[in-house]
């Protein structure tokens, strides 16, 4: 009776997980095009498989651009309980750090962004060439820098913004021609330029954005940056 069972309950196990991924491609196929089918998709495959991470993850997302923001709330709550690994941890606090701050929880806001940094610093010491873990501790930096603006805290916001910068400045230069690193020195020059007037910040921005247009790396979307730097580095003078 017992292997029997077993061998049933194993059966439904696997099934289980399977038809909780064809949900899951459903729901990704559907994200970003249609948010509601999204939904409907990701919450199939969440009751089926509750403790699969990047489905928690997902569907918390999901429930925040749909404005639900409880819902995102105890999505993100289950990406948390199902994360593994330091890299899953970064994310779940990250996405919790998210919808606390929408949801105006700036403290607790706060304390999941740093949760979040903890994981990402310890991921990006253990790998000091992964570059994408370079721009992930970046990310969080920055995180974190935006509460403590919310919260008043501009002494401590200016650090964080300074350890972005420090690590944006490092991956810009390690490869020039890289579009995306270079954009996010622009924006680190601009949190920096709004935090210390006449620095000079805006006009290094402004440097950089007239070098991607000299090279045809700026994108389409982007094309009315360096007009907007221009008129921040006329008056940061």
């Amino acid at each position: 009776m017992d292997e029997a069972f077993n061998i049933l309950q194993d059966d439904a196990e696997q099934g289980a997980a399977v038809t909780a991924e064809r949900w899951r491609r459903l729901g990704a196929l559907a994200n970003g095009i249609d948010t509601t089918r999204a939904l409907t998709a990701y919450e199939a495959a969440f009751r089926l498989q509750p403790g699969d991470f990047w489905i928690c993850i997902e569907l918390a997302r999901l429930y925040r651009q749909a404005g639900n923001l409880p819902g995102a709330l105890k999505a993100a709550e289950a990406g948390e309980k199902a994360a593994r690994t330091e890299r899953e941890q970064s994310v779940a606090a990250t996405e919790m750090g998210q919808v606390l701050a929408d949801m105006g929880e700036l403290g607790q806001a706060l304390e999941a962004y740093d949760l979040a940094l903890v994981a990402d610093k310890s991921i990006a010491s253990t790998n000091p060439q992964n570059t994408e873990a370079q721009r992930d501790l970046s990310v969080s930096h920055n995180k974190v820098g935006d509460v403590q603006v919310a919260q008043g805290d501009l002494a401590g916001a200016l650090v964080s913004y300074r350890a972005r910068h420090a690590i944006a400045e490092r991956l810009a230069a390690s490869d020039a021609s890289h579009a995306g690193w270079q954009r996010d020195l622009i924006v680190s020059y601009a949190k920096l330029g709004e935090m210390e007037p006449g620095a000079g910040w805006w006009a290094k921005g402004l440097a950089v954005a007239e070098a991607m247009v000299a090279k045809g790396t700026l994108a389409p979307r982007d094309a009315g940056i360096p007009d907007y730097l221009r008129e921040k580095a006329a008056a940061d003078q």
